[in-house]
């Protein structure tokens, strides 16, 4: 019993001895430890890169620490991509002499845990299962994970979430890691609406501030029901040849409308799109010489070209102010000018694809015969060009 005694008590003298001697097995810190003497970086090379369908690029992950290895799950979209590959990069290492080891990489493509380990080699050079001491990694890449896209895409996010880092008493502080990637291929058709006033009757006028080209598009338009009364669409001369409305909803509780517009060729004007007229809605009015204001959006929804290009779009929105209409004889359109638009509004209600109020037909009869036609439409022109001096 006295030996056995004697034995215990050696034993724990020899543990106090190694621990004050600093000897201690590596540390893993967990994606939650706070330190920073030490960083493990997910990183590609630009965060603008080809996401179309068919193209790869890499992610890397470098460590600066002393360490045998880390792991941890990434989250992304599945359905973006086609495989995840992994690569050993290899490192910059530097250890003890008899610290010969390999770096060794392996990814689970069910449960996306990626985990990258320093394996030790035997005496002939073989790299074992046993896991090697900790060597000092100066911030180089030792991994990379190879993505392959199955479907082009605007925008993705690959999320990396550490569970471990194995080090030698380095702090290293392991934190959820996200690269948001854009397509650097992608096309863009963006909208700007024009800033509105106008008396009882506007028309809010849609133009292109980016067109990389399209045959389809898909707008929505967005208003408030108790503030303006939709009355029409008009397209703008550049894109009236070329583009053909497809499709074409209003809501039955009013507020929005979507509207289509298709082309044989791809469509590459700059420019004016359309005008979006409205007027003051029943029962409303403006006393006030400030007038109503309220806002309309243009939203696009969809838009492709021939090719099957993948597009970045936006949505635009316009302050207007509409206050009560005063008509002057050849003002159709009540905005205080005589210009092209009112002879576009006449010829338009002369081929039935406007109405007017009863004061627009009084400011569109300019030659008083008591009717609206393509008279009327030309002598605004005359007045527009100063070939007339009066219109009656």
């Amino acid at each position: 019993m006295k030996k056995a005694k004697k034995l215990i008590a050696g034993i724990m003298l020899a543990c106090m001895v190694i621990v004050g001697a600093g000897v201690k097995s590596p540390d893993v810190f967990a994606a939650t430890t706070t330190a920073a003497a030490g960083s493990l970086e997910m990183k590609t090379a630009s965060d603008s890169i080809n996401l179309n369908a068919g193209q790869s690029f890499d992610v890397t992950f470098s460590v600066n620490a002393e360490t045998s290895g880390f792991g941890g799950y990434l989250t992304y979209d599945n359905s973006v991509f086609t495989s995840v590959t992994v690569v050993v990069g290899g490192g910059t290492t530097s250890g003890k002499t008899d610290n010969n080891g390999e770096w060794k990489a392996s990814y689970n493509g069910y449960t996306h845990f990626l985990s990258v380990d320093y394996y030790k080699k035997d005496a002939a050079g073989n790299t074992t299962g046993q896991i090697a001491d900790p060597v000092k990694v100066t911030g180089s890449s030792i991994a990379t994970l190879k993505f392959t896209s199955a479907k082009p895409v605007i925008k993705t996010d690959i999320t990396f979430s550490p569970s471990y880092l194995r080090t030698n008493g380095t702090d290293v502080e392991l934190k959820t890691q996200k690269l948001t990637l854009t397509n650097s291929q992608a096309k863009a058709v963006t909208l700007s609406l024009g800033i509105v006033k106008g008396n009882g009757r506007i028309s809010v006028p849609v133009y292109f501030s980016r067109n990389d080209g399209f045959n389809k598009i898909k707008l929505r338009i967005t208003y408030n029901k108790n503030i303006l009364a939709f009355q029409s669409i008009t397209l703008a001369p550049e894109v009236q040849s070329t583009l053909t409305q497809s499709d074409y909803n209003m809501s039955s509780y009013g507020g929005y409308l979507t509207t289509e517009y298709t082309a044989t060729a791809d469509v590459n004007t700059s420019g004016n799109l359309m005008y979006i007229d409205f007027q003051l809605a029943n029962g409303m009015t403006a006393y006030s010489n400030n007038g109503i204001s309220t806002d309309v959006t243009v939203a696009i929804e969809s838009v492709e070209d021939q090719q099957g290009d993948i597009f970045s779009y936006n949505s635009a929105t316009s302050s207007v102010t509409i206050t009560d209409q005063v008509h002057t004889l050849g003002d159709v359109s009540g905005d205080g000018k005589i210009n092209l638009v009112d002879v576009l509004y006449v010829i338009q209600y002369y081929n039935n694809t406007k109405t007017f109020t009863n004061a627009e037909k009084t400011a569109a009869d300019v030659n008083r015969d008591g009717k609206v036609d393509l008279t009327d439409a030309l002598k605004i022109l005359q007045y527009y060009n100063g070939a007339i001096k009066t219109l009656y």
